[in-house]
């Protein structure tokens, strides 16, 4: 146990910086999700019309105890769209087993292309790990279901300041709508 007296004040005014640091990080990562999810839903809506969208959305038939992020449903009913916004949680794989699972279990399940967005937290030493699992996980989930569910995946590389969220969330539209048209391609 550490005594009063051994703790400087150079000790404390660490702790206290630390700490500051990581309630910025908190606070940010929570933005950046939550700008997100309430913000892609309405672009994607405007821009790619060949799904519905939703944010914190139940998996389809799962009497609503899984939720995913947003939930694209396919006009055509063939295939859903699962999209994940990970802030900064460190069993982001789960959300893929999650998905594979779905994907597995359900016999009558349709198939998912579920895409999985990493914010820059995820550039840091210690979460690294958490994103590389997850990929790997993905990829694996993807030859298991042998087509089944469809993996991909998009890391944020930076944060983003109060006035480039529309244009990052643009760009994660355009890069959504890429992976949808590749995704229709390769399913016929």
């Amino acid at each position: 146990m550490v005594e009063h007296e051994d703790i400087t004040p150079n000790d404390l005014n660490d702790w206290l910086q630390e700490k500051k640091r990581k309630e910025q990080q908190k606070t940010r990562s929570e933005k950046w999700k939550a700008e997100l999810q309430e913000k892609l839903p309405k672009m994607l809506k405007s821009q790619e019309r060949e799904h519905d969208w939703s944010s914190e959305e139940s998996l389809p038939n799962s009497e609503g105890r899984q939720k995913v992020d947003i939930l694209g449903k396919a006009r055509a009913q063939d295939h859903y769209v699962f999209i994940e916004l990970e802030a900064e949680r460190m069993t982001c794989v789960r959300n893929v087993i999650k998905a594979w699972m779905y994907v597995a279990e359900k016999t009558d399940s349709k198939p998912v292309l579920f895409i999985h967005v990493f914010s820059p937290s995820f550039n840091v030493s210690q979460k690294r790990r958490g994103r590389e699992e997850s990929i790997f996980v993905g990829e694996r989930a993807q030859n298991d279901t042998s087509g089944k569910l469809t993996y991909r995946h998009i890391e944020s590389d930076r944060w983003p300041t109060e006035t480039e969220y529309a244009t990052v969330i643009d760009s994660l539209v355009q890069k959504f709508v890429g992976f949808l048209a590749e995704y229709s391609r390769s399913s016929r």
